[in-house]
């Protein structure tokens, strides 16, 4: 861990025609000697008129808190958003923070909301001073959009595009009345967070928590190529991850890992004809990722093979946490979806049966740190079912999407900060 390369591990289970495989990824711990990479922080701020009052002074405190963290090697730029988007302070190092505070201070609020209009030219200023380093853009909104491209599909393609080239999107959702399906692709597919403060002053923490990941990442553009194996006819990646078919199997795109991360990866190989034996490939991985400050280029790779395959029962075990931590993730999402279609009780019944789930492994007897996040995973599902029948259907809503996005990545006991959401990549 300490010699600066990527780790890759590897779990498999064999089920008959099928073999689950849970493959760790693990970013480098570098010594104490290594000074850390100035970072690129733009942020693209809604100014519309619903952030006016104690919302729009919150914004520009958390704003201002951001650049008193910043080191002068580092880059700081802010677009402001409302009817057109507008570069206020361009992304160079922060050099003179004193000015920069006063261009924060002076941000009034305006009219309407076109979050494609901030997104699209904050990534404009990340490309123009970028660098083939770490970038992150982090949106900030409080509403829906009233005018300009809506669609998350289409701004997440853009997001995701970029992503590939090392500039990470994150968004911040502020109050009860931003869209959180529209911020929540922009997340997802930018590999960023999904943050949501219900109240103003929970926003400069959030924020914090951007800059804390961003200076602490040290790997960058991390990728895994899944193969295919002759006679596996179909993989399947279950993960909150952007995943692409390719001819000869998927790429998962991990993006940027802090030191020490765990970034978890479940996929399912399904074999047309049964292997004759130890020594039968399932699937050819190949993990490439640019090592931080240099931006040096590491790959690892690994075949798993069916000799290979665990059967020790605490290795099965693993893996089914495994899936069931990621089926939870999916229920998340899925709940949050009816409450935003005011289905309350298609809500609670998906959450309910995500809880009885989890109370039936949980209550196994394995002390392991791994039960620990799964009770800990079933005390927040009952608290967003109880938030949902209350009628709190926004609130519970958006802590539902944030949750799931929480852990998007790492695995069940890992040390990274993390709880899954389920999305199916699919190659055959």
């Amino acid at each position: 861990m300490g010699n600066g390369r990527l780790q890759l591990d590897v779990v498999a289970l064999d089920q008959g025609d099928e073999v689950t495989v849970l493959v760790d990824v693990t970013a480098p711990v570098p010594d104490g000697t290594v000074e850390r990479a100035p970072v690129m922080v733009v942020v693209a701020l809604d100014r519309s008129a619903s952030m006016s009052g104690r919302r729009m002074r919150a914004a520009r405190d958390a704003l201002v808190d951001l650049v008193g963290r910043l080191r002068p090697g580092d880059r700081f730029g802010l677009v402001t958003f409302d009817d057109e988007a507008l570069l206020v302070v361009p992304a160079e190092p922060v050099t003179d923070p004193a000015s920069v505070v006063e261009v924060i201070e002076d941000i009034v609020v305006g009219g309407g909301t076109d979050v494609s209009a901030g997104l699209l030219r904050g990534l404009q200023e990340v490309r123009r001073v970028s660098s083939g380093g770490p970038a992150h853009l982090v949106v900030l909104s409080d509403g829906h959009a009233t005018r300009g491209l809506t669609s998350p599909a289409l701004l997440g393609g853009l997001v995701g595009r970029h992503a590939q080239h090392g500039v990470t999107t994150s968004t911040l959702g502020l109050g009860l009345g931003y869209d959180e399906g529209l911020l929540g692709a922009v997340a997802r597919a930018g590999g960023g967070q999904e943050l949501f403060a219900e109240h103003a002053a929970e926003a400069g923490p959030l924020l914090a928590r951007v800059l804390d990941r961003a200076t602490e990442q040290v790997v960058v553009g991390a990728v895994l190529r899944v193969r295919r194996a002759q006679g596996v006819v179909d993989l399947v990646v279950a993960d909150e991850l952007p995943v692409h078919t390719v001819d000869d199997g998927l790429l998962v795109e991990l993006g940027g890992l802090t030191a020490g991360e765990t970034r978890s990866v479940v996929l399912t190989a399904t074999r047309g004809r049964r292997g004759t034996g130890p020594g039968t490939e399932v699937a050819h991985l190949e993990l490439r990722g640019a090592v931080l400050p240099g931006l040096e280029e590491d790959e690892q790779t690994r075949t798993v093979r069916l000799g290979e395959v665990a059967t020790d029962p605490s290795v099965a075990a693993r893996v089914r946490r495994e899936l069931l931590h990621r089926d939870t993730q999916s229920a998340k999402r899925r709940a949050a979806a009816h409450l935003a279609d005011g289905d309350v009780d298609a809500a609670t019944a998906v959450l309910g049966s995500a809880l009885t789930e989890l109370r039936t492994v949980v209550g196994a007897p394995d002390p392991g740190r791994e039960l620990d996040d799964l009770r800990s995973e079933g005390e927040r599902l009952a608290r967003f079912i109880d938030e949902a029948v209350q009628g709190s259907t926004s609130r519970a809503a958006k802590g539902l999407r944030a949750d799931a996005a929480e852990g998007a990545r790492g695995a069940t006991g890992s040390s990274s900060p993390t709880a899954r959401g389920r999305t199916t990549g699919r190659s055959g």
